[in-house]
């Protein structure tokens, strides 16, 4: 941790759509949150995947930077 303060809103984020265009084309995410380590933090991706999918969607994340 670096000290700065992070805001995630696990309540609202449609985690669905912004995993799905991470796995799309991770650039676009990239670009429109360009400070967001965190992005993959939300809690649908436990809830939601294999650890396969997470695997796969870590692997998208950091490739398309």
């Amino acid at each position: 941790m670096d000290g700065r303060t992070v805001l995630i809103d696990v309540f609202c984020m449609d985690g669905a759509a912004l995993y799905g265009q991470i796995l799309k084309d991770a650039t676009v995410v990239h670009e429109r949150l360009p400070h967001s380590r965190y992005a993959l933090d939300i809690p649908y991706i436990a809830r939601e995947s294999t650890a396969e999918e997470i695997t796969t969607l870590r692997t998208a994340w950091t490739t398309g930077t």
